[in-house]
């Protein structure tokens, strides 16, 4: 149901979520090793109706929208909706 990549530049970790499920949202938890603190995260995700998608005719059908998310020391928590994708920009301290 779920499938994640990640990758890490200075500190910035930059993770991508696909919740694949059509119905069902997604609790996900990050919890950061190695004695990681996050100072403050920005989450973006296309979501909506499964079969919705940009045309010529109507190009923003599908546009990334703000998440919340919970930060908590080195404990990064959001719900992504169901046939979503998201993209977390987590800073590090």
């Amino acid at each position: 149901m779920l499938a994640c990549s990640a990758s890490i530049r200075d500190r910035q970790l930059f993770l991508t979520v696909t919740n694949s499920h059509a119905q069902q949202a997604a609790e996900i938890t990050v919890n950061l090793l190695g004695g990681a603190r996050a100072a403050a995260a920005s989450v973006q995700v296309l979501s909506g109706e499964i079969h919705a998608h940009n045309t010529f005719d109507a190009p923003t059908q599908i546009t990334p929208q703000p998440l919340a998310a919970a930060i908590s020391g080195a404990v990064l928590t959001l719900t992504l909706p169901p046939a979503a994708v998201a993209a977390v920009q987590i800073t590090l301290d």
